[in-house]
């Protein structure tokens, strides 16, 4: 999700913690939102929150990301 919004050398950092299960046949949703924008170094980076929710909604990854954007 983050490559295919920003590109495949954008993502600078990304720390998740897996809080379910996913099994075989289970249907998933990727998810994310920009909480922040900041200049560092030159570059334009976005703080974002990232997760991963089952189709009953149960969450089973949630962590943050940082990734350059132009």
């Amino acid at each position: 999700m983050l490559v295919a919004w920003a590109g495949p050398a954008s993502l600078r950092d990304l720390r998740v913690r897996f809080t379910a299960n996913v099994f075989d046949g289970d249907a998933v949703v990727a998810g994310g939102v920009v909480t922040a924008v900041r200049e560092e170094a030159g570059e334009r980076l976005a703080e974002c929150e990232v997760w991963l929710d089952r189709a009953d909604g149960t969450r089973t990854v949630a962590g943050t990301a940082i990734v350059a954007v132009p």
